[in-house]
């Protein structure tokens, strides 16, 4: 994963608490365990290609802790302005294709973390 390489423990709610690989896990779980992890983090980074509730309650909950916000979308891809306007987004990337959305992301990340240690 991008981000463990490059020194970053990156927590993933749709590997953590999927449905689907995790049936077991209760909907109180999944929300008590997301919003913990989201909220306690430093940076967060989240996909805007298709509209998902999770995803803006997660961003919300972001916000109001002030943590800043990475957005991945598809160009030409309609994305609600609402998230898009989050006062703590550090970078919008729009990509062509996985490829393109991994290095610019690399990008980010790097500037980020070297912004960081200064």
């Amino acid at each position: 994963m991008l981000c463990e390489e490059i020194g970053f423990l990156a927590y993933v709610p749709h590997i953590n608490t999927d449905p689907i690989n995790h049936p077991n896990i209760s909907p109180r779980q999944v929300f008590e365990t997301d919003k913990h992890q989201v909220t306690t983090s430093d940076l967060v980074i989240a996909y805007l290609g298709f509209p998902a509730f999770g995803v803006g309650m997660e961003l919300a909950y972001v916000e109001s802790k002030a943590i800043p916000i990475i957005l991945l979308y598809e160009k030409d891809k309609r994305v609600s302005r609402f998230p898009r306007g989050i006062p703590t987004v550090l970078s919008e990337i729009e990509f062509t294709d996985y490829e393109d959305a991994l290095t610019q992301l690399e990008n980010v990340l790097k500037q980020w973390r070297r912004q960081q240690i200064k």
